[in-house]
């Protein structure tokens, strides 16, 4: 019996176990705010707001509790199938005894991190100027030749072939196949862009793709793909994914058309509106011009009827007799000015005639003729003695030649270290002597020296 006590004591109730497991969950740092990614299952949405659900990934499942104010306030539709990023905590249920996720956040996974990045790489292009309303230009109204840069197959480009043969079948379509969606869209639409600028005989560029998801769309929020329809030389129109959909290509775009249709609809005029427009056009310019004949008509009536227009020579007759007497005038003024000129020089001349003294430049000029001749004169007979003076000098600088004193039979007599022998006593026996001579040079070696310091030596 004791035993049997004993034993049913070291039991614990479901209650037991599951509370102490609650408190252990809820003592657990790690377990009070964790972040789990997975995919939704199990999702019916309820009515009161409150949702439960699972998240799972290949090899586990757990619960997820996600309260009213919670799913009021994301942003997105959830279903199942969706990898989603929640942060929350782990809670116990105790009367069904299992676990679950009570969600504080949750947003799509992957998308999250694409939104920061879009919302970054917006905010830097936005600085630069790259959306700037006053750098988009207008689009031509009466476009020749439109480059189309889509995918090849699919609706887009049947929609735009449509409807620019419907409204303005004058323009010529040029497609420039693109990769539209994937990692390579991005490259593949600014290869096409850069190609269609390059050719520089396009009025304008349509860049269209269909409806997708938003990670569809995202190659068209490429920095350089949204920096390069900025910059593009021909005016760029986008439609890209659905009429809600905006990426930072629309952005950039000079203008954004919610459909590959209302794209072709902007870039291209309706020729029946045209022709009807020039026809009302015509009429209004017929019902102008027929209003300002008569309105001319009504001015000009009145004029006929006048004294001038009757006779106009009356206009004139008087401005023809005064001309005459001006020109009379002007003639007699100018005899008389021209008469004045005349008397004014002859009396100038008179009076200059009597100052000028020309007894006295007769002399200066006489004795400017002796003094150059007496100049000349001195000048020959100093070159003469300049001559003499020269002549004397080349003379005696010949006769200091050192060849015109070897001519007479003389020589210089040089040791080794080309100095000059002059003395006996500036060489000694064996010495190796040079004797210049005019023609040429004599080596020698001493044999004997005679002289009154070496007076009497020899080689024996």
């Amino acid at each position: 019996m004791d035993k049997s006590n004993l034993n049913q004591e070291n039991y614990l109730s479901v209650s037991q176990i599951t509370s102490y497991i609650g408190k252990k969950f809820s003592k657990d740092p790690y377990l009070d705010q964790v972040n789990i990614k997975g995919e939704i299952t199990n999702f019916r949405e309820r009515s009161n707001g409150h949702q439960y659900f699972s998240l799972k990934d290949d090899n586990a499942k757990i619960g997820v509790t996600l309260f009213r104010n919670v799913y009021q306030k994301i942003n997105f539709k959830i279903k199942d199938g969706d990898l989603v990023a929640c942060r929350g905590r782990i809670n116990i249920y105790p009367p069904h005894g299992t676990y679950s996720l009570i969600v504080e956040s949750i947003e799509p996974y992957g998308l999250g991190t694409l939104l920061r990045e879009l919302q970054e790489r917006k905010a830097r292009l936005e600085k630069k100027g790259i959306f700037n309303s006053q750098r988009k230009r207008s689009i031509c109204s009466f476009p020749r030749r439109i480059a189309v840069i889509t995918s090849p197959s699919g609706a887009v480009i049947r929609d735009i072939i449509t409807t620019t043969r419907r409204r303005f079948p004058l323009v010529k379509l040029i497609l420039f196949p693109a990769v539209v969606q994937g990692e390579k869209a991005a490259s593949s639409v600014l290869k096409q862009l850069e190609r269609a600028n390059e050719m520089n005989n396009f009025d304008t560029i349509i860049i269209a793709r269909g409806g997708g998801s938003f990670e569809d769309l995202w190659p068209f929020n490429d920095e350089k793909l949204t920096v390069a329809v900025a910059e593009s030389k021909i005016p760029v129109i986008t439609s890209i994914g659905h009429e809600t959909d905006t990426t930072l290509v629309d952005y950039a775009a000079d203008l954004r058309a919610p459909t590959p249709t209302a794209a072709a609809e902007l870039a291209t005029p309706r020729l029946d509106q045209l022709k009807q427009l020039l026809q009302q056009r015509r009429i209004e310019l017929r019902q102008a011009e027929l209003h300002y004949l008569t309105n001319l008509k009504a001015k000009i009536r009145p004029l006929t009827k006048s004294y001038l227009f009757r006779r106009p020579e009356a206009f004139y007759q008087n401005q023809a007799i005064t001309l005459d007497r001006l020109k009379e005038r002007l003639n007699q003024e100018e005899k008389h000015i021209l008469n004045e000129r005349v008397n004014q020089v002859i009396q100038l001349q008179k009076m200059l005639k009597s100052v000028i003294p020309q007894h006295l430049i007769l002399q200066l000029q006489e004795k400017n003729t002796l003094e150059l001749q007496n100049l000349n004169r001195e000048v020959k007979v100093i070159i003469h003695n300049k001559k003499i003076q020269l002549q004397n000098l080349s003379q005696n600088l010949l006769m200091l030649n050192p060849h015109r004193v070897l001519e007479r039979g003389y020589g210089i007599v040089e040791n080794e270290k080309h100095q000059v022998i002059d003395r006996v006593n500036k060489t000694k026996l064996n010495d190796k002597l040079k004797l210049i001579l005019t023609d040429g040079v004599i080596y020698s070696t001493v044999n004997q020296i005679e002289g009154d310091s070496n007076a009497n030596k020899k080689i024996e």
